[in-house]
């Protein structure tokens, strides 16, 4: 009945996008995320034992579908895939480790322009990976490599030249 995971936390980043198209978008993207490393007991909740980072490194398409008029507020909806690393770091006590694996990810979001070449972008993306648990720590589980899904929900500025 117990669990350990990675508690949420911020995440810190930059995307850096080169259109091909009007529509059609490379994007490259380098993030920090941490949090604490909690373990879940039963009927006492998450209690932390420590910490938990990780540096996203990607690399992608972006396409995208301009929305709006002059006399209406633009509104840039659009959708991201791509495929990177994610190097986690989690230490608790005298316990530490690091582990370096592929990710996929797939975002959706939208561009709100606040002028002719700046807009608030707001998105979700998941970064899917894998964390083999017991590769580093010897503990009993019943499932060797697990999918870990990673949400990041983000807000910034997008700026256009």
């Amino acid at each position: 009945g117990t669990s350990i995971n990675g508690a949420g936390g911020p995440m810190y980043g930059a995307q850096l996008g080169v259109n091909l198209t009007k529509n059609v978008a490379i994007i490259g993207n380098v993030a920090r995320a941490s949090g604490d490393l909690q373990v879940g007991l039963p009927f006492l909740g998450g209690i932390s034992i420590g910490h938990s980072s990780a540096w996203l490194y990607d690399g992608g398409l972006q396409l995208s579908a301009p929305l709006g008029t002059a006399t209406a507020l633009p509104i840039t909806p659009f959708v991201q895939v791509g495929a990177g690393a994610m190097r986690y770091d989690v230490g608790a006590s005298v316990v530490n480790t690091t582990a370096t694996n592929v990710t996929y990810n797939a975002g959706v979001g939208a561009d709100v322009a606040l002028g002719k070449l700046v807009s608030v972008r707001l998105m979700a993306k998941d970064y899917i990976t894998s964390f083999d648990f017991n590769k580093y720590y010897d503990v009993s589980n019943s499932t060797k490599a697990r999918v870990a899904n990673n949400l990041a929900l983000t807000a910034g500025l997008n700026f256009g030249f």
